[in-house]
């Protein structure tokens, strides 16, 4: 049975795959044909013009940025001022609609006070802690 191990192991070695080594940049050097100097000038001019055109693109979103920035600002501010405003409103919506209990409380309160302040004399005046004319 060993023997029958080292027949299969032997068998497959044939059939493993070879790794790939990674290409060194000599080799990829001398795939690559070597380029003129006119093209290597002429490629030079375009990502210079191509860095130009990323600086005015950059200049131009600062621009809009800064305008963004400030329309935010405004529209915070608004919305502040908004806030404050729907809060008046609301209090002075609630005290309209309640305007009638609120005084009809106060009312019920001032004339509840007035008869407990009346009992209570009147109890004094009977005991004689409030002296009589």
């Amino acid at each position: 049975m060993a023997k029958s191990k080292s027949k299969r192991i032997h068998v497959f070695k044939h059939f493993k795959k070879k790794k790939d080594k990674p290409e060194t940049t000599r080799e990829i050097q001398e795939k690559v044909p070597l380029k003129t100097v006119e093209e290597l000038h002429q490629e030079v001019e375009g990502v210079a013009l191509a860095m130009k055109d990323n600086i005015v693109k950059i200049r131009d979103r600062e621009g809009k940025l800064e305008h963004l920035v400030e329309q935010g600002e405004r529209l915070e501010a608004g919305a502040i001022q908004f806030s404050v405003m729907t809060k008046k409103a609301h209090r002075k919506m609630w005290l309209r609609a309640h305007r009638r209990s609120l005084i009809l409380g106060g009312l019920l309160t001032f004339i509840v006070l007035v008869i407990l302040i009346t009992i209570i004399v009147i109890v004094l005046w009977k005991t004689g802690v409030i002296l009589k004319d």
